[in-house]
């Protein structure tokens, strides 16, 4: 993730757990636990439109982009005042997320 630019190495105040769940067919995964972060963060207050409301609004639309994204979670960037909070240590050594990591609550802004 590193190499890929998900990731950067981190000095942050934040640490967020590295833990391993298994999965339903017996194998493991690992994840972060943002469980913690989650808590201190404060909804957006801007609304996020429903499916229904979209598709109304696209109703006379002639064109539709197609797009299909793989990990869609790590398409998103996070803003840079709030890349040092998406942190996490494993191995001793120090990260923080560039781009959305799986995890966290979207439409949140950090405390």
């Amino acid at each position: 993730m590193e190499d890929l630019g998900i990731i950067l190495k981190s000095d942050s105040p934040y640490a967020s757990p590295v833990v391993v769940v298994k999965k339903k067919d017996g194998g493991y995964r690992i994840c972060i636990d943002f469980q913690r972060l989650n808590k201190i963060s404060v909804t957006d207050p801007q609304r996020v439109p429903s499916p229904a409301e979209t598709l109304l609004a696209m109703s006379e639309d002639k064109y539709f982009p197609r797009l299909t994204l793989t990990k869609d979670y790590h398409q998103i960037c996070l803003r840079p005042p709030d890349v040092h909070k998406a942190a996490f240590v494993t191995m001793g050594q120090h990260y923080m997320f560039q781009l959305m990591p799986f995890g966290i609550d979207l439409g949140v802004n950090f405390l």
